[in-house]
């Protein structure tokens, strides 16, 4: 390839150079160009105008068209980008009450080698392309997507329903490490833990269950009071036996 400046002899290039399509950012001197075409397009509006009442039929698309490029033209200006639909990823941070969404070409060219994408809470922001708030459904989507990668999972009920009183230990098994989470109800007390691997781990399925166990009645205490949560001790206790033959 041979370059040339103004008054300058031609000056050959050993790199070979082809054409590709890039990003192209305008400078100062190209944006004052598109405002020079925007406001030549803003005449041939006016023109259109004048002439719609003779050829009203024959005008009326080159009206709308040139409108729109008006339009676009003011809108990029000003803004300095537009909107586009692509693929992306959600990611859903429930502690956060907010999902994001990150394009399916930064995922990809993050799983290169079969890694997977698994961005920190502090690099996430950085990586999506937008951050809207979670919806109920979204909640649910996410607890059972999460869940999804649990095997052997199970409930174990700690104690018959009643009313509106339920008390559940739900348990899962993760690359060979048990995990529990508590899933109770008593009047208007409540919680609802989600199965995940912030929770403390065992290596038997009976001590998992054993654990948990005992922290739905250090909750039942703090909630309910240490009478009631008398009352459900030996329902608890019994379902703790009931789950210690199992071997898995």
């Amino acid at each position: 390839m041979e370059t040339k400046q103004q008054g300058q002899q031609p000056v050959k290039s050993a790199h070979k150079t082809v054409e590709a399509l890039i990003r192209h950012n305008f400078s100062p001197a190209e944006r004052n160009e598109i405002g020079a075409e925007l406001a030549r397009s803003v005449g041939e509006v006016r023109g259109v105008e004048a002439e719609f009442d003779q050829v009203k039929a024959n005008y009326n698309a080159r009206t709308a068209a040139a409108e729109a490029k008006v339009d676009k033209l003011s809108t990029d200006l000003v803004n300095g980008f537009d909107m586009r639909r692509e693929l992306c990823v959600i990611i859903y941070r429930p502690t956060e009450r907010k999902k994001y969404f990150v394009r399916l070409t930064t995922v990809q060219d993050a799983e290169v080698g079969g890694k997977p994408f698994r961005p920190t809470p502090e690099e996430l922001p950085a990586l999506a392309a937008l951050v809207d708030d979670m919806t109920q459904e979204d909640f649910q989507a996410e607890l059972v997507q999460a869940e999804s990668e649990f095997e052997r999972r199970d409930k174990v009920v700690l104690f018959p329903p009643a009313k509106n009183d339920v008390g559940e230990l739900v348990i899962g098994r993760l690359k060979g490490k048990w995990y529990t989470a508590l899933r109770l109800q008593v009047g208007s007390a409540r919680i609802a833990e989600r199965l995940d691997t912030e929770q403390r781990a065992f290596k038997e399925r009976k001590d998992a269950v054993e654990k948990g166990g005992s922290r739905a009645l250090e909750w039942l205490t703090q909630s309910v009071g240490k009478d009631a949560a008398a009352g459900f001790k030996g329902p608890i206790q019994s379902a703790i036996d009931a789950q210690k033959e199992r071997v898995e």
